[in-house]
């Protein structure tokens, strides 16, 4: 079990809601006398409202900063800010602390992804919904479009939060009146709502309204408890819902092998038509299942996704390899095959276009890379890309040629090979550990983001050394290759 950091007091009426939601959580998740490990700092808001209204800022982030080291020094393993305003000093606290912080905003970001919503309106308090800190990265690290109230309605919402909600008072004309805004914003095209205050949730809920309501302080409690406990992907249904029991089969669609092609050694570059409707983003993977019925994932290199484009997938073939062997031969090239998915969150989100990016990946784990250096560079990628592709020997260094030419189209791009036999090969291969050669070449990741696939145990070793190099882990993204890992 994991000890759960809370930052807390802003206001404590709404810190007591994460306190039951974790409990709560972790009680339905595990059972029994089952509690959450939970290490609390509940501080005084009454000066930290007087600096937010004076726009003292630093003042805010130097009481929060202390409270967050206590916090730490009593055993946290990462930490949640129990308020979405105060997240506007997130960067700040992380300076003064070597355990992550949960971001709310990233919670919440996964929820509106998770149900496919582009543009969500967004309540607050004034701070939330007019600077940038939240809106800013709903928008830039998650493609979202964000509508708040105009500046009358603003002040309407701020002004409840502060005068009465934060004081515990709820209040029918208040409720009616954030149920007008509410409604305001669907009319603006707003397909769900934010309650980005961890107070609103107080006032009004999904039972006021048809509209999706998006409680934040529910959902960073949901997902303090599934990091804490590693519990399986949930997702809090908003209306009632039929539950039936899936035949795995029919997750599976027909698809046909168009090309079946030896890139090097025992590596294949395979490209799959789908008969049917398939969703993806680049490095995800996908499931393929042979004709005994076993099952396989592979990631997708090919970034259209238009229909009727085809998949690509980087395939090693292994000597025993029930799905590999058979996949490989090339008297696949026109039959029809079963492939399901796509899964997994290691892909490229538009926007911040600027930000560094690296990518380490060994053997096929170069697949899902190639997908996303492929999609940044569609969306207009500024950044550096860093590409550092692995293996055991030279042997395993496939798709050299089209990655050196990509790099000498993109100047942003640079591309990196290394192996642990070098062999004869040049100074242009490594020697050595790939993520060594990275993590020596790029020391301070703050600000990065950076991506991972490949070999499980190089994954795990090298995501704690990013985030130990400052890198956030919200910017670490990661895909180990584990044979026994299908997922539906």
């Amino acid at each position: 079990m994991k000890t759960i950091g809370l930052l807390g007091g802003m206001s404590w009426e709404s810190t007591a809601g994460y306190y039951r939601e974790i409990n709560q959580g972790v009680k339905k998740a595990l059972g029994g006398l089952h509690s959450a490990k939970i290490a609390m700092y509940s501080v005084d808001f009454e000066p930290i409202e007087q600096l937010q209204h004076a726009g003292d800022w630093q003042g805010t982030a130097v009481i929060l900063s202390e409270a967050a080291k206590k916090v730490e020094a009593a055993g946290a393993d990462f930490l949640l800010i129990c308020t979405n305003t105060m997240h506007l000093v997130a960067p700040e606290i992380e300076k003064h602390i070597s355990i992550p912080i949960l971001h709310i905003a990233d919670a919440t970001a996964e929820v509106l992804i998770d149900n496919d919503v582009k543009t969500v309106g967004l309540l607050g308090t004034a701070f939330t919904m007019e600077q940038d800190f939240y809106k800013g990265r709903l928008s830039d690290k998650y493609g979202l479009n964000v509508i708040v109230p105009d500046e009358k309605n603003r002040k309407t919402v701020h002004d409840i939060i502060y005068q009465e909600l934060c004081l515990g008072e709820i209040k029918g004309p208040s409720k009616a009146e954030y149920l007008r805004i509410i409604h305001s914003l669907t009319e603006e095209g707003a397909e769900a709502v934010i309650l980005g205050c961890t107070e609103i949730g107080m006032l009004v809920n999904q039972d006021d309204t048809d509209v999706t309501l998006l409680d934040t302080t529910a959902i960073h409690a949901q997902k303090a408890v599934e990091q804490g406990y590693f519990l399986s992907c949930q997702q809090k249904p908003y209306e009632g819902m039929d539950v039936k029991s899936a035949d795995a089969n029919s997750l599976f669609i027909k698809a046909k092998v168009t090309s079946v092609e030896s890139r090097m050694g025992h590596m294949f570059q395979i490209f799959i038509e789908p008969l049917d409707d398939f969703s993806f983003k680049p490095g995800q993977f996908l499931n393929v299942k042979n004709a005994a019925g076993t099952i396989r994932s592979y990631s997708i290199a090919s970034t259209d996704q238009s229909k009727g484009a085809l998949l690509e997938i980087h395939v090693r073939q292994h000597e025993h390899g029930e799905v590999s062997s058979w996949l490989c031969d090339t008297n696949r090239v026109g039959e029809e095959i079963e492939i399901s998915g796509a899964n997994g969150s290691c892909f490229y989100v538009s926007g911040r276009t600027e930000q560094p990016m690296l990518l380490i990946g060994t053997g096929t784990g170069l697949a899902p890379l190639l997908g996303i250096i492929r999609e940044s560079l569609s969306h207009g990628h500024t950044g550096p890309i860093e590409l550092y592709h692995g293996a055991v020997n030279n042997g395993g260094l496939y798709f050299t040629d089209e990655l050196n030419k990509l790099a000498d189209k993109h100047q942003n791009l640079k591309v990196f090979y290394g192996a642990l036999e070098k062999g004869n090969e040049g100074d242009e291969v490594f020697e050595g550990l790939i993520q060594n050669h990275a993590l020596t070449n790029n020391p301070d990741l703050k600000g990065w983001r950076v991506f991972l696939c490949g070999d499980p145990g190089m994954v795990m070793a090298t995501k704690t050394k990013a985030y130990l190099a400052d890198a956030m882990l919200s910017d670490i993204f990661s895909d180990p290759f584990d044979i026994k890992k299908v997922e539906f």
